[in-house]
């Protein structure tokens, strides 16, 4: 006891910080090491090696520094020379005021618990409903997942080239920074496991399936970015495989793997996310109730584990940042020499969402990794046995990955905007396993769903018949479900014979504004064209799918309507006369081959201007001062009348974090708010009275 008293006594007061780039690392010395403090432990710092980026070109430097590599972002692996220690070597560097970033290297961990347990079942496909999702799509060889890890044996029949003619391991991309080659056998399986998750060939008679394997054909195309062949291992290499990994093409990274926190590894993440690339991270196995770094990082995935009765695994690191869970208990899969492995951790929970997202680019290969997550977050089966909070809970995020319903959440109703007679709707490439039902509205009981006709075959389609040219302005619903569980719900707004206003305001010697009401842009589209007179008349463009097949009429304009297509007509609105404050157009469509009569109102009215209040900010040192100044009446118009207290909101663009929220502000008054201890940032800030909202962005350095 006196020992371990001793020693903790010497690491407060051996640590130190540096801080680079905003990311401050704390250094402790024990027993002649050096550690950097993480959020939950100690991270071993790398004694040979250290990551910098110089200010200038590395040929201008007046220090001498041995790089021994530099990634995309500019970043340099740089070795330590003999004679110093590596915490002397930092502080040298950064003496010289000749780097934008000089930090430590650590050792990082796989996050993985081993176990003995030789099962042969792969329930976990069943738990996260992935064979159902089969139905929909069992992967794409265009989508690319990148698996920085250990490597992954090319030479696994259920990986690579076998017993068929086709491989799901990419052999002519990736790299082996262990020997600095393109492909070396692994002499680690972490790899080869997570690849097996995400990627073992499917139906095809051998081992297992992979999430997103295919059928019986290549499914996603897998890159291995081999960073290490031990447990622990030096991060020297991690931005460089991210960076690597974002050229060669590759839609989603999976990290099953945590480490300390860098400037260069942050930048990858940042420069991977802004080339539309997902970045999957496994929390961390150290029953620890803060997330582990990647994952903790706000544009990366945070994935836990659960295991017997979707209860979380007592190793699953979870609280803020944790997006969802999957099974991490026993997950079977390929291991190396055509051997497969039966193992615990959030390492195997990882690639499972890895998989999950290669399934939902193959549906659809241009969403962003924002939408991903959202998509992720919203289609969770909420476990029973957890207590949600806005849908979030700190054990298990927003719950347990439904693989089938975030693919069914890509479809999409198809058919026209416009119901004016028969209309066909199609929910495209939808397996007959599922069953639909079609309403208006999300309500069975409405009346409108008398025009819609559905035949049992095929089941993804409807047909509304508005051949009474029923009055329509209302969302088509198809709920999608499966053994009488309903799982997603879609919908279409649908329009026909509607009538519409259109404003425009008119002052003396002031250019007209227009104020449109919000409408469907499929139904109308009114655009204004400036005239050079002191009051301008209203000219207003139409379009409607339905007038190809109609003559059109009007009253109310000037010269009637000029046809620009098929589709488009232009008008010049007739302006009310002085001392009247609207007038009525109105556009007869009269039908021929067959189509119906329909016609469509459109109200001008006069309005004056009006000038709003607006938002100002200025920034004094730490603090951040908000003012709203009162709107002025001028000739070109007339102050909006308005309530005069704000309520003010700021939140973090990047987290979503909300920072301020509740503060009272008056109308032309100003608040100084303390930013002390905010990161670095984007902020929007929100003022909203109850009837107008304004909105201001503000970049706190």
């Amino acid at each position: 006891m006196k020992k371990s008293f001793l020693s903790l006594i010497f690491i407060f007061l051996a640590s130190l910080e540096i801080q680079s780039q905003g990311i401050i690392q704390r250094v402790v010395k024990v027993d002649n090491k050096y550690y950097l403090q993480g959020k939950n432990k100690l991270w071993e710092v790398v004694d040979s090696v250290i990551t910098v980026k110089p200010l200038k070109d590395i040929n201008d430097l007046r220090t001498e520094i041995t790089p021994l590599h530099t990634d995309q972002l500019g970043y340099i692996t740089v070795r330590v020379p003999k004679g110093i220690s590596v915490y002397d070597y930092v502080e040298l560097l950064k003496s010289t005021a000749e780097f934008e970033t000089v930090e430590y290297d650590c050792i990082a961990h796989l996050c993985l618990y081993p176990n003995d347990y030789n099962g042969s079942t792969q329930s976990y496909i069943n738990t996260i409903n992935a064979r159902d999702a089969w139905d929909i799509t069992m992967g794409n060889p265009n989508v690319k997942v990148a698996i920085i890890d250990s490597g992954i044996d090319s030479s696994h029949v259920d990986l690579g080239y076998g017993y068929d003619t086709y491989s799901n391991l990419n052999t002519t991309q990736g790299w082996n920074y262990m020997t600095n080659s393109q492909y070396s056998p692994p002499q680690k399986r972490h790899g080869t496991r997570v690849a097996g998750i995400i990627g073992a060939k499917s139906n095809n008679n051998i081992g297992i399936c992979g999430i997103a394997g295919g059928n019986h054909s290549k499914g996603v195309d897998l890159i291995s970015y081999c960073i290490t062949d031990t447990t622990d291992f030096p991060q020297t290499y991690v931005a460089t495989a991210i960076n690597n990994a974002v050229i060669s093409g590759a839609k989603i990274i999976n990290l099953s793997f945590d480490c300390v926190e860098t400037s260069s590894i942050n930048a990858a993440i940042e420069n991977a996310y802004s080339n539309n690339v997902s970045i999957v991270c496994s929390s961390g196995n150290d029953s620890l109730n803060t997330i582990s770094y990647p994952a903790s990082h706000p544009k990366t995935i945070a994935v836990g584990a659960i295991g017997i009765g979707n209860i979380r695994e007592t190793s699953s690191n979870y609280g803020q940042g944790l997006d969802l869970v999957t099974p991490g208990h026993y997950i079977y899969t390929t291991g190396l020499n055509n051997q497969y492995d039966q193992v615990s951790g959030t390492s195997v929970a990882a690639p499972q969402v890895s998989g999950a997202i290669a399934l939902m680019l193959s549906i659809n290969p241009d969403l962003t990794p924002s939408e991903i997550r959202c998509i992720l977050r919203h289609t969770c089966k909420k476990i029973p046995s957890y207590t949600y909070t806005n849908g979030w809970n700190e054990e298990v995020g927003y719950g347990l990955l439904d693989v089938e319903v975030a693919l069914l959440s890509l479809k999409s109703i198809e058919g026209p905007s416009i119901a004016c007679g028969p209309a066909t709707y199609t929910i495209p490439n939808l397996s007959i396993v599922y069953d639909i039902s079609w309403h208006f509205n999300g309500t069975v009981a409405n009346p409108l769903d008398s025009l819609i006709h559905v035949d049992y075959m095929p089941k993804n389609q409807c047909l509304i018949d508005n051949s009474s040219n029923v009055r329509l302005y209302d969302t088509l619903v198809a709920v999608i479900s499966r053994y009488g569980q309903p799982l997603v719900t879609l919908r279409k707004p649908v329009y026909a014979n509607l009538s519409k206003n259109l404003w425009y305001s008119q002052t003396p010697g002031v250019p007209n504004k227009y104020h449109y009401p919000t409408i469907p842009e499929t139904y109308f589209d009114a655009t204004q064209h400036e005239l050079l007179t002191i009051n301008p008349e209203c000219y207003i463009t139409l379009r409607c799918p339905r007038f190809k097949c109609m003559n059109i009429t009007s009253t109310g304009t000037s010269g009637g309507c000029t046809r620009i297509d098929d589709e488009t007509i232009q008008f010049k609105a007739t302006r009310p006369p002085v001392g009247i404050n609207q007038g009525l157009v109105t556009i007869y469509a009269a039908g021929v081959n067959g189509c119906n009569n329909f016609t469509i109102d459109i109200e001008v009215q006069k309005a004056n201007i009006l000038l709003q209040p607006s938002l100002s900010y200025s920034i004094d040192g730490d603090n951040l001062i908000l003012s709203i100044s009162k709107p002025e009446s001028s000739e070109e118009g007339n102050a909006s009348e308005t309530n005069n207290n704000w309520d003010i909101l700021i939140e973090e663009v990047q987290s979503g974090r909300i920072l301020v929220t509740g503060l009272n502000l008056q109308l032309g008054s100003s608040r100084s708010i303390n930013t002390t201890g905010w990161s670095p940032g984007i902020y929007t800030i929100r003022a909203t009275n109850g009837i107008e909202t304004l909105t201001k962005k503000v970049v706190i350095k």
